[in-house]
């Protein structure tokens, strides 16, 4: 087999955003959690909108736990995103920092940079490639 493809800006980017709820999400009353709720998708929407971005997938692992995830080290939410160029990611996490409701206050974020998986991509990507059972076939 040969190496992966070379580290390069000019692939584009994967990012994988995990967050969690904090305390102040689960005490907020109903008129808080509103408002939270609308600047979180003005956020939202803005990701989406920006330019070179592409949302992938998402997932919310809250319904088999309870309880505060971060007292497992662990985020309960999972956002994936392609984007053509990194320096794009500091400007949508910091949209967390300000605004009328600051979203850093009821949720943890961090954004994690990478590309994506070569090896899963090529094989993704042959035209060629054989059935799941015709790979196990001696």
């Amino acid at each position: 087999m040969t190496a992966g493809p070379p580290v390069s800006p000019d692939a584009g980017w994967s990012v994988m955003f995990t967050a969690a709820a904090t305390n102040n999400w689960y005490d907020a009353d109903g008129d808080e959690k509103r408002q939270v709720l609308d600047r979180l998708l003005d956020v939202l929407a803005s990701w989406l909108n920006t330019p070179g971005c592409r949302h992938v997938a998402s997932f919310d692992d809250d319904l088999l736990m309870v309880g505060d995830p971060r007292l497992w080290a662990v985020p309960s939410i999972y956002i994936l995103m392609d984007v053509e160029t990194a320096d794009v990611v500091p400007a949508m996490v910091d949209l967390f920092r300000h605004g009328d409701v600051r979203l850093d206050r009821y949720f943890t974020l961090q954004a994690r940079l990478g590309r994506p998986f070569w090896p899963i991509e090529r094989v993704r990507n042959r035209a060629d490639r054989p059935s799941p059972k015709e790979e196990r076939s001696p």
